[in-house]
């Protein structure tokens, strides 16, 4: 995954409002650090790449990469 993108989601991830979903939280964590639309759509695509290599819902897979940074 492209260092950039994972800073995007680890920023998701810390910042995601209860019953918020996975794409607004990342929409709202690129443009808080200042990235383009095309750095969300390119983590986006990361996040639903590693949902699928993982059988689980984009939702899940962003609290799950939250979980192994914490490990």
């Amino acid at each position: 995954m492209d260092p950039g993108n994972l800073e995007i989601l680890r920023e998701a991830a810390s910042i995601r409002q209860k019953k918020e979903t996975a794409e607004r939280a990342v929409s709202r964590a690129a443009r808080r650090l200042g990235r383009s639309y095309g750095a969300y759509i390119s983590a986006m695509s990361d996040l639903r790449n590693l949902a699928a290599r993982h059988k689980v819902g984009v939702e899940e897979a962003l609290g799950r990469l939250l979980q192994q940074e914490e490990k």
